[in-house]
């Protein structure tokens, strides 16, 4: 059977994904620093594995508040576009009338 190949999607699961509770990562198997020696290497392996890198965690968060972004249709956020963030219409907050959310969270409630 062959195996799939990888998606970016994948990232959002074990194994790439910490699920650990002790774990202060999101993003597991990064590599920060390889050639100072500041990446675990666990015992009978050869590379660096099962750790989070900042730099690793930043970018997958960076991407999923764009995905989020783009699903509500809001701006890009960039600095020099301050104006057109400022303009865009802002959400209610949850709980407030006329915001759907409250609606679907309260359905739920006994």
């Amino acid at each position: 059977m062959r195996k799939r190949p990888f998606r970016p999607g994948d990232l959002a699961r074990r194994p790439y994904l910490s699920t650990a509770p002790d774990h202060q990562g999101l993003i597991l198997h990064s590599v920060y620093h390889r050639p100072n020696g500041w990446d675990s290497i666990p015992a009978g392996r050869k590379i660096p594995c099962g750790e989070s890198s900042m730099w690793g965690d930043y970018h997958a968060r960076e991407a999923a508040l764009y995905v989020k972004r783009q699903i509500e249709n809001e701006p890009y956020l960039v600095f020099w576009n301050v104006k057109k963030a400022e303009q865009a219409k802002p959400r209610l907050p949850i709980g407030a009338a006329g915001d759907k959310r409250a609606d679907v969270e309260s359905e739920g409630a006994t």
